[in-house]
C-alpha cells in the first residue's frame, strides 16, 4: 500500500513539475532591452482603426504619428499602401509595420517602411487571405530611435 502511495506521490509530482516546465515556471525575468540594447516602450492600442480612417496619436517625449492606409478598408490580396507620418524631434533610425492576426494566429507579416522625399514612411502591404472572410488584424507602428522603440498598435478589419 506504501508503495502505491510513494508512486501515485511521484507521478503527481512530475506532473506538476512538467506543468511547470512547459508553463515557464521559474522563468527568467523579461529584459526590458532588445537584443539591440533598446529600450522598448509599449503603447496602449489605439482606439482608432486605421482600416476606416486616418489615425494619429501623440508620442511619449513630443511629437505625433500619423497613420493612413490608402484603402478603406483594406483587403485581402489586394496590395494598399500603408503610410506612416512621424512628427518628432528626435531623429528617427527606422520604422516598420508588423501585421498580426487579432484573434488568429496568422504569423507576423513584417514590413520595412521606406522614407520618400517628403519624410513620411511609407510600403505596400498584402493582407494574406483568410477562409473565415472578414479578419481582425493588429497593426504595430514600430520607430526605431537611437535609445528606444516605440510600439504603437492598432487594431483593423479587412473587407471582403
Amino acid at each position: 500500500m506504501k508503495t502505491k502511495i510513494a508512486l501515485f506521490i511521484a507521478c503527481v509530482a512530475a506532473a506538476l513539475a512538467l506543468l511547470l516546465w512547459l508553463a515557464g515556471w521559474p522563468g527568467e525575468e523579461e529584459e526590458s532591452e532588445s537584443e539591440a540594447g533598446i529600450a522598448d516602450l509599449l503603447l496602449p492600442v489605439s482606439a482608432c482603426d486605421p482600416g476606416i480612417t486616418t489615425c494619429a496619436l501623440d508620442m511619449p517625449g513630443g511629437g505625433r504619428l500619423t497613420v493612413d492606409f490608402s484603402a478603406r478598408p483594406p483587403r485581402a490580396l489586394y496590395p494598399f499602401t500603408a503610410r506612416i507620418t512621424l512628427e518628432t524631434a528626435e531623429e528617427v533610425r527606422a520604422a516598420r509595420l508588423d501585421l498580426s492576426g487579432a484573434e488568429m494566429d496568422m504569423g507576423v507579416i513584417s514590413h520595412e517602411l521606406v522614407r520618400d522625399a517628403e519624410g513620411h514612411y511609407q510600403g505596400e502591404i498584402v493582407l494574406p487571405i483568410c477562409i473565415t472572410g472578414v479578419m481582425r488584424w493588429q497593426a504595430d507602428v514600430i520607430v526605431e530611435y537611437d535609445n528606444e522603440r516605440v510600439i504603437a498598435p492598432f487594431l483593423f478589419s479587412n473587407g471582403r
